[in-house]
């Protein structure tokens, strides 16, 4: 019997037998490109996994695709692949392009007698810190950590974190590094500096190594262009040599176009080069920019951070995207400075602010779970301003199709539409009538994105207040085990009725999964898993 590949509903693999009675393929008779495409378009790792495990031909093919983005998420799961990279360090350490890492360094001062602390060691073994005479060994470890309570938590013990930050600076072509909820050593600097091709790094919800350093004079010469610092923990600013601000000066890179972080006192002095050591040059190549305040502590008065908001934008002229979290009020900026700005995400206060003497054309408004009068109101305000919007987004609590009568009569030029609610669906009559009734007033539309998004908590609860208990109902759809957006013939029949209506629509959104797709109005739609579903980790962008 011959082994072929096929697909399962666009997403799912399996092997199908073809008996002596069926015409055969031979796997070798393919060109390896095609099987190599094959294997990048499958979303799932361990899906590919299984794949590449039926056959030696598939496992040579595939390895690198396997390897490509990798993840590290406990210290198990680094220790369990450990290895492989030992045992193929010179053919393989070219290959990966991604690395995420979520492991957390033993602290300086653990919880010597704490039950529900482990450190494991770089050979997989761990040690309770409860019972420091009890070690269990690799072989039996990892299981044992599997049934361990929930609440247990595992460190990396300092040997295992040299030798990992070790492997992680062979991988001299990895291009993208992100840290999440790890508490670092101080060696990840060292790390970062040694990845020549390291184009895009994220530090997330991280705890600083101590230290007591003067700034690193090589972070201006990293190659990264694009830089995400949020929710870290350090020491204050005003602390000579301060962890904090040793992690700043990542921001120096004379190549970062993309700059997302959290804006408090010390990030506001040190950007508007308020500080007095060692002032930094003005980040003038940046062109995308994302700040997120915290409305919950007064740490600075709001004309003292605006005014270090001012003169860090005065040194960075060529901004052409901002978004703005948890800021309600509208910023005082200059009409000349930011003249490049196109596109704003964030309040609907923001913007208005901003869209007066700026050629803005796409919006995404953040305000959180509007009623539907709320939103047409808002809308109205944003369309006196700016009326010829080619994106426009927003949220609005419960879906209500009274929202695309006032859509029609304000933003008819739009190009990419983005609506997204918490409560209700569009069911399946409304959904074949979409485009007859209300998508043909838009003729320029590409992207309809009409979808039930639950609101990050994190976002709930740092940038806006809960919404009223009224809201706080469970909804009635809650009951439902199935909605028409998850039906894929009903999608396909209304995508199909819309062919008149939307000759230009060439994607459509209706659950946070899935897209729709088509090349040309000629096409058939096509489902692909979306881009933001397949996101390993959250981002508040």
């Amino acid at each position: 019997m011959a082994k072929t590949v096929e697909s399962v509903n666009g997403s799912q693999w399996s092997l199908k037998l073809h008996t002596h009675s069926e015409p055969k393929l031979s796997i070798s008779c393919l060109p390896h490109e095609m099987w190599i495409n094959i294997f990048e378009e499958m979303n799932s790792p361990s899906h590919l996994l299984q794949v590449i495990q039926t056959c030696r031909h598939f496992y040579y093919l595939a390895i690198r695709v396997l390897y490509r983005d990798i993840s590290w998420l406990s210290p198990f799961q680094y220790t369990n692949n450990a290895p492989f990279w030992n045992s193929h360090a010179s053919s393989m350490k070219l290959v990966p392009n991604s690395l995420t890492i979520s492991i957390c360094l033993l602290p300086a001062t653990p919880r010597l007698h704490d039950p529900a602390v482990g450190i494991v060691e770089g050979d997989g073994s761990w040690t309770p810190t409860g019972a420091p005479s009890l070690t269990y060994p690799p072989e039996i470890a990892h299981a044992h950590a599997c049934f361990s309570p929930k609440n247990f938590t595992f460190y990396a013990s300092h040997a295992m974190y040299t030798t990992l930050m070790k492997q992680v600076s062979t991988f001299t072509m990895l291009q993208t590094l992100v840290f999440h909820m790890s508490e670092l050593p101080i060696s990840v600097f060292t790390t970062i500096v040694a990845l020549p091709r390291l184009r895009s790094l994220s530090l997330q919800y991280c705890t600083l190594p101590l230290m007591d350093l003067e700034p690193d004079p090589r972070f201006s010469d990293l190659p990264i262009t694009e830089l995400t610092l949020w929710f870290n923990k350090g020491d204050p600013g005003a602390f000579t040599h301060s962890n904090y601000t040793y992690m700043l000066y990542l921001c120096t890179a004379k190549n970062l176009r993309t700059l997302r972080i959290d804006w408090n006192p010390t990030t506001g002095r040190f950007l508007s080069r308020q500080n007095t050591d060692t002032p930094i040059e003005p980040l003038v190549a940046l062109t995308e920019l994302s700040i997120r305040f915290n409305p919950g502590r007064s740490l600075w008065p709001r004309e003292d951070s605006d005014f270090a908001l001012t003169a860090f934008l005065h040194g960075s002229p060529h901004i052409e995207r901002f978004h703005c979290l948890a800021r309600r009020s509208m910023i005082g900026l200059p009409s000349t400075m930011v003249p490049k700005l196109s596109s704003y995400k964030g309040v609907l206060v923001g913007v208005l602010g901003l869209v007066r003497s700026r050629p803005i054309e796409h919006v995404e408004l953040t305000d959180a779970d509007q009623r539907l009068a709320d939103v047409v109101a808002m809308l109205k305000d944003l369309a006196t301003l700016r009326p010829r919007l080619r994106t426009l987004g927003f949220r609005v609590y419960k879906w209500d199709e009274e929202v695309m009568y006032a859509l029609i009569k304000l933003f008819e030029d739009v190009r990419i539409l983005q609506i997204k609610f918490s409560d209700g669906c569009v069911e399946e009559q409304t959904l074949l009538s979409l485009g007859a009734l209300f998508l043909h007033h838009f003729p320029s539309l590409e992207i309809l994105q009409l979808y039930k998004a639950t609101l990050p908590t994190l976002i709930v609860d740092d940038q806006f207040p809960r919404p009223p208990p009224s809201y706080l109902h469970k909804p009635s759809d809650d009951l439902r085990t199935s909605f028409p957006v998850d039906d894929d013939i009903v999608v396909k029949e209304s995508l199909t009725a819309w062919r008149k209506s939307c000759p230009n629509l060439r994607e459509v959104q209706l659950t946070e999964r899935f897209v729709w797709r088509r090349a040309s109005c000629r096409d058939e739609w096509c489902k692909r898993a979306s881009p933001r579903a397949s996101t390993k980790l959250f981002e508040l962008y």
